[in-house]
């Protein structure tokens, strides 16, 4: 692969930066549930009878329901963007999560031109270095293969979790 190790650190901002977003937005969510549960919103609710203000009660309930389901929703895929871990290359290439998948697939078409000679995959690629980690003698050009798979597999780690960080954001 071609030099590219400045965009593994700016892959890993641009991750952290989508966690630090996601960070704002739960603290959005709970500063709007803590103000819904302070009783602004819920001071009527109390005058409401529920036997002769049925429609309205019920439309109080629902309304109550709805928004604590939306703020729960928010709050659940902001918690999964803060929580998602990065993978490891050889978890990114055995998975079988439709998600990770596709991802991969992007991963194969970006970097496809990078690999070195003799890898047509990112698979091919890891199996590469992974023979030539069990060489005894290793040559000049071993060497050479292992430093860079492991500046690519910088790169293509970083890169593989901002795509899932962002998966995980645009939801």
């Amino acid at each position: 692969m071609s030099d590219v190790s400045g965009i593994g650190p700016a892959m890993a901002a641009a991750s952290q930066s989508l966690r630090d977003t996601a960070k704002w937005l739960v603290g959005g969510v709970v500063a709007t549930a803590a103000g819904v549960f302070a009783g602004t919103s819920l001071t009527a609710f109390g005058s409401l009878n529920p036997l002769t203000d049925t429609a309205r009660f019920g439309a109080a309930i629902g309304g109550l329901l709805f928004g604590f389901v939306a703020l729960a929703f928010i709050l659940g895929y902001a918690v999964r963007v803060l929580t998602r871990e990065s993978m490891s290359l050889a978890q990114i290439l055995s998975s079988g999560d439709n998600e990770i998948m596709k991802i991969k697939a992007i991963l194969e078409r970006r970097y496809k031109d990078m690999l070195p000679r003799g890898a047509a995959s990112l698979k091919d690629y890891r199996d590469a270095v992974g023979d030539v980690v069990k060489k005894e003698q290793k040559t000049r050009d071993d060497l050479m293969l292992i430093a860079q798979a492991g500046q690519d597999n910088d790169v293509i780690t970083a890169d593989a979790s901002f795509y899932l960080s962002g998966t995980d954001f645009k939801r």
